[in-house]
């Protein structure tokens, strides 16, 4: 679907930006902004480029999940950059890497996330009042099951774009949504729900095989490339709840916005965009990065 074919893309460029907002609702509550982000490097600009964003589950059951969703984007950033590494190094294929981005680098997100978790559980320890907070609106047997596994209350999901001048690798726990957008506007995406989810519960970093879930894309980037790449945590998605179609036209006016005024206009506006989806849509969090290709 992608189309951009008039230069290699060897010599293509990219730029990044990203914003989240604290939703409408949890502004009413005074209850913290659950999402995070993180563009690699600080900059924006590559390649490569690696894009993280998480969204923390928020609810009593996961009552440090901002927390575990800051985590997350950190370690998609550091195992990513292990796992670009490999080619620059010269150390594997791509045929090889793609085997490796499908088996291990699932893997590694979620054991580099279980390691920083277990580490913030040393070193701030849970207070009884979250334990008695968690029994009080879900019962003794929710909180004896945090107690014996704390990295429950952490619990998160995590979109990561991967770019390089070779390759593509799109990575998905959970809800929210990964989009490509390309050069006439039209829209796909990637990531299909995983199977393994039931009801409204979506896939998190918390649950014991979460690395089992994880929706892997891997694109070549041989004669064609999207010319925009869009993250969005569910916060976005479900602002726009009358079908796929809907949201996936969101991408579509960013690519023409970026095109009127370019990336780091729509970045300076992007504050009030977000602000003003949540209070018109689902009151949720919204956490948004968009990268494009330049030539």
């Amino acid at each position: 679907m992608f189309g951009k074919q008039k230069q290699g893309p060897i010599s293509i460029k990219w730029k990044a930006a990203g914003e989240s907002v604290r939703g409408a609702k949890h502004v009413s509550s005074n209850t913290l902004n659950q999402d995070a982000l993180r563009i690699w490097p600080e900059d924006g600009a590559g390649p490569p480029l690696i894009l993280a964003v998480a969204d923390g589950h928020g609810e009593i059951s996961h009552f440090r999940s901002n927390i575990g969703s800051q985590l997350a984007v950190d370690a998609a950033i550091e195992e990513s950059l292990s796992f670009i590494k490999q080619l620059e190094d010269n150390k594997t294929t791509i045929r090889e890497l793609m085997k490796d981005a499908q088996n291990n680098l699932p893997r590694n997100i979620w054991r580099n996330w279980r390691d920083k978790v277990s580490e913030h559980i040393i070193a701030s320890p849970t207070p009884q009042t979250e334990y008695i907070a968690v029994e009080m609106e879900k019962g003794i047997e929710k909180k004896r099951e945090i107690a014996l596994n704390p990295i429950i209350a952490y619990g998160t999901t995590l979109l990561i774009g991967i770019i390089t001048r070779e390759f593509l690798v799109s990575v998905q726990l959970g809800d929210g949504a990964i989009i490509f957008v390309n050069e006439e506007g039209e829209v796909d995406s990637l990531e299909k729900t995983s199977s393994r989810e039931i009801g409204d519960e979506t896939n998190s970093l918390c649950q014991s095989d979460a690395w089992r879930r994880f929706n892997v894309n891997f694109m070549v980037l041989k004669d064609s490339f999207p010319a925009l790449v869009l993250l969005a945590t569910d916060g976005y998605t479900k602002s726009y709840p009358g079908s796929e179609q809907d949201f996936f036209a969101v991408g579509s006016d960013y690519l023409e916005f970026i095109r009127e005024r370019g990336l780091e206009e729509v970045s300076k506006q992007l504050e009030g965009f977000l602000n003003q989806t949540t209070s018109q849509g689902s009151g949720d969090d919204i956490t948004l990065v968009l990268a494009c290709s330049q030539n």
